[in-house]
């Protein structure tokens, strides 16, 4: 689920402030009459808002909608330090389909969660709206608050083009059938650098793009010793695009604990059930 902003009328900023937490507590359980939206600084929050649970960190931002219950499930973190923005809400503002990313520039989909880490303009007009609240700046204050939407849209657009982008990565990997399927060669066929693909593909899953087609490999391995039980195993070796055998067993045993002989052997056992329970 996404907040969809109207951007045809400049908006009053109510409140604008920083918040240190220094112990840990957790966000109050509230609905305001306007947008809480806050930068966090350091630390982080744990927080419910429309069914869905949101963990922000550093540089992130969260986007608490006016007129909707948010409250916070955990703790934050010790040190937790946040500028804090009350946004007036206007007329046309609504939460939409997470799917929703129309716009046609006067209103702007962002989601509740927006990374600023690779946008140092959005802490920058953080501040910017702060200092004007403060000096009771109202005209560059709402000026500064239209800005503040159209670059958390770019980061959360930017944010959304990575995440399918991944997710492409990850379907080239699952429809090879060789585990020594290139990052150039999946680079060349996206059409991206292959520091692009590396880069993004390890930020959304957490490992590298050979680490992640070894697994699968190796499940699928799994699959051909339960199912094709007198298949050669320099034949699965092959048809994974392992070296040789030896590599295949190496590489089994390393991510199992077994090798592929007595994976097979305990399989077909009496205790194939408890075996593959456990595991």
């Amino acid at each position: 689920m996404k907040y969809r902003f109207d951007t045809s009328a400049r908006r009053k900023i109510y409140n604008a402030n920083r918040v240190a937490c220094i112990t840990p507590a957790p966000h109050p359980t509230r609905i305001l009459a306007h947008h809480d939206i806050f930068y966090i600084l350091s630390g982080g929050y744990t927080i419910e808002v429309c069914d869905q649970i949101i963990k922000a960190g550093k540089d992130d931002v969260l986007i608490l909608p006016a007129g909707i219950l948010h409250k916070g499930t955990e703790n934050c973190l010790p040190n937790t330090q946040t500028i804090w923005l009350l946004m007036e809400k206007e007329e046309n503002d609504a939460c939409i389909d997470d799917t929703d990313n129309a716009t046609d520039g006067e209103v702007l989909p962002i989601s509740f969660s927006v990374n600023a880490s690779a946008s140092p303009s959005i802490r920058k007009l953080f501040e910017m709206i702060l200092l004007a609240h403060i000096n009771d700046d109202r005209i560059r204050s709402s000026a500064y608050s239209s800005l503040l939407l159209c670059e958390l849209y770019d980061a959360d657009r930017k944010k959304d083009s990575q995440l399918l982008l991944a997710e492409e990565i990850k379907k080239k990997i699952d429809l090879s059938s060789n585990i020594n399927v290139s990052n150039a060669e999946i680079a060349e066929s996206l059409n991206k650098s292959v520091k692009t693909v590396e880069t993004v593909f390890k930020k959304h899953f957490g490992q590298t793009i050979h680490s992640y087609a070894l697994k699968e490999k190796l499940k699928q391995a799994q699959m051909y010793l339960r199912n094709f039980p007198y298949m050669p195993m320099r034949d699965i070796a092959e048809a994974l695009g392992f070296y040789d055998e030896y590599h295949f067993s190496r590489q089994f045993k390393k991510e199992f604990g077994i090798s592929p002989r007595e994976y097979k052997k305990i399989f077909f056992s009496v205790d194939r059930f408890n075996f593959s329970k456990n595991k």
